[in-house]
């Protein structure tokens, strides 16, 4: 099956608001840099480390960049997915679990649904 019309995908970038939210931004940013890989982020452990409950910082972030806590830590995750696999040197497992997915099957299923292809397709292409 020729693919050649397929455009190679590239993540669309991540939101870089101005003003306080920037700093916001990138004090979220330094706080899941070390938890991306965990399965689990806690919003509400997040949110407390900054000095916001939960239900202030999803506000703050959807003002600021249009997206949830929760959907920008999966934009996060996918990028990081993009770029391990194209790093290689990883199987697709070990990109899941370093992307914070326990089940591979769902990270395969979520990243073809974010990207249009399988991981796997992804490293072909």
């Amino acid at each position: 099956m020729d693919q050649s019309h397929l455009q190679p995908y590239t993540p669309r970038p991540l939101p870089r608001p101005k003003g306080s939210a920037r700093y916001l931004l990138y004090d979220l940013d330094r706080l899941l840099d070390d938890q991306i890989s965990r399965c689990e982020v806690n919003v509400a452990q997040l949110a407390a480390s900054l000095g916001f409950d939960r239900f202030q910082l999803n506000r703050r972030m959807k003002s600021a960049i249009g997206m949830s806590v929760s959907e920008y830590i999966q934009q996060r995750r996918l990028r990081k997915a993009c770029t391990l696999i194209r790093r290689g040197g990883l199987t697709m497992i070990e990109v899941a679990r370093a992307c914070g997915f326990e089940d591979n099957s769902y990270f395969s299923r979520f990243f073809k649904k974010e990207t249009g292809m399988t991981p796997s397709q992804f490293l072909g292409r």
